[in-house]
């Protein structure tokens, strides 16, 4: 399961709407990111926020953050009230997947 689908099963769990803006560009042969930082849009009406999420593998969480920090995008997204977290997926050996959430101010 890729960090993708395992961030929308979480939030599904937690009654967050989402959906996935991210898409496959055949010509370039890579993946296109919402304004270049976005992987799911979430909308989460019980806490009325809407929040930009960038999923990844726990080894790319700093590279994430950092490429989020140095978006022009990023600081007119959080301008307009809106959220941005990272989520970072790693396995650990006994207890399964972990989740490390880290919600991004610029």
């Amino acid at each position: 399961m890729s960090p993708t689908q395992r961030t929308r099963k979480e939030l599904s769990k937690q009654g967050i709407i989402s959906q996935v803006v991210e898409y496959w560009n055949n010509f370039a042969e890579r993946r296109i990111d919402l304004f270049g930082f976005i992987d799911i849009l979430a909308i989460d009406s019980k806490n009325k926020q809407t929040i930009g999420i960038q999923c990844t593998s726990r080894t790319n969480h700093n590279a994430r953050k950092q490429k989020i920090l140095d978006s022009v995008l990023a600081k007119e997204w959080l301008m307009c009230g809106n959220k941005i977290e990272v989520w970072s997926w790693g396995k650990l050996k006994k207890s399964g997947w972990t989740l490390k959430k880290e919600e991004i101010s610029i």
